[in-house]
């Protein structure tokens, strides 16, 4: 697909992990050289180093790079500032994923064509069930997420847990996906286990350690 636009964001700031970005930009930016690249930013440090690759930069609005913006809100705002025809393509890729390789980015872009798509997500497999789990309410008491009266586990319908390892969207549909991107249309691309997510300090020295690891094997 020529019409493809690679999109990455990196807001400057970060509460779990301070400058995440900047620690996390290369793993990223070296898979997708020579390719049409959009950083998203109010970084100036990830600014220069997105020149450095050759790649085109967005400068945020003050207003998208806070923590009050949603995904679609600075989406939309790059649609407009960079004229982006509405049958381009988008693959967001976030900078959280320093595990992910150019192929998983080229599996996901095959599954989103195969299925003739308008926008993809991931998902993960997870233990967590919705089904007991409550919301809080007043008095001790609690309020079932999804309301049910089964007893067997075998019972529950089967849950996955939404993932943005690879975001993929046709510019026309970003209008009709809800805040997260994604609405009843959506597919989503099965990953294998063992994804990195990096979020704290902790789950960085968990990533390194795995690829230490592999290197020693």
């Amino acid at each position: 697909m020529e019409n493809i636009k690679y999109l990455i964001p990196a807001r400057k700031g970060s509460k779990g992990l301070p400058g995440k970005n900047r620690l996390l930009f290369d793993e990223t930016a070296k898979l997708l050289k020579g390719k049409d690249v959009i950083v998203s930013t109010d970084d100036e440090i990830l600014i220069e180093k997105s020149k450095e690759y050759n790649f085109n930069v967005h400068v945020r609005s003050e207003k998208n790079a806070s923590d009050l913006a949603t995904t679609k809100d600075f989406v939309l705002e790059i649609i407009k500032d960079l004229k982006f025809d509405k049958d381009d393509i988008i693959v967001m890729l976030y900078l959280t994923y320093p595990g992910r390789t150019l192929k998983d980015i080229e599996n996901a872009i095959n599954f989103f064509e195969s299925n003739n798509a308008n926008s993809l997500l991931c998902r993960e497999k997870t233990s967590d069930s919705p089904y007991i789990m409550l919301f809080e309410k007043p008095d001790n008491k609690g309020e079932q997420v999804i309301k049910h009266n089964f007893s067997r586990r075998q019972d529950y319908l089967e849950v996955f847990k939404l993932c943005f390892f690879v975001c993929i969207f046709k510019v026309k549909e970003v209008v009709n996906l809800n805040n997260n991107m994604y609405n009843n249309d959506t597919i989503y691309y099965k990953l294998n286990d063992n994804i990195f997510d990096i979020d704290t300090i902790d789950d960085l020295e968990r990533y390194y350690k795995s690829k230490k690891g592999e290197e020693n094997v």
